[in-house]
Formats: structure tokens, sequence, C-alpha cells
């Protein structure tokens, strides 16, 4: 009996203990990658040669196509 209370005295005091939880540790890593790619190009683009001639008497001139406008002014300044 004497071998049995302390014993037991020293079984109920490590019942007594606080848990101890280990540290969790996250395996899972997340990797977030950004990448910019920048390729510069040309693309040639072949338009049909268009020729247009205009003789006019005025001092405005207007050629016009399905591409493009051109307008063309002459001034006269006379300085007397």
């Amino acid at each position: 009996m004497r071998t049995f209370l302390p014993l037991l005295l020293l079984l109920a005091a490590s019942a007594c203990g606080t848990v101890r939880t280990l540290p969790v540790q996250d395996s899972t890593r997340v990797e977030v990658r950004v990448e910019r790619e920048f390729v510069t190009d040309t693309a040639w683009v072949e338009l049909p040669v268009i020729v247009e001639k205009v003789v006019t008497m005025d001092t405005v001139s207007v050629l016009e196509n399905k591409y493009a406008i051109s307008k063309a002014e002459v001034f006269f300044f006379c300085v007397i």
C-alpha cells in the first residue's frame, strides 16, 4: 500500500498536465509569376498603284481615290 499511494499521486499529477500541440506547417506553396513578352513585327501590305493627273487652272486642286484624299492650294501674294 505504501508504494501504491506515491504511484497514484504521480499518475494523478501527470494526468493534469497541459496538452502540447505540434506547430502546423503548411507544405503547400503558391507562386504567382507574371511574364510579358512583346514581339515587334512588321506586316507589309501592297497597295495597287493608282496614278491620277489633273490639270486645273484654279488655285485649288483636289485628288481623291479610295485610299486617300489630296488637296493642294496655291496662294499668290503681291507686295507693291
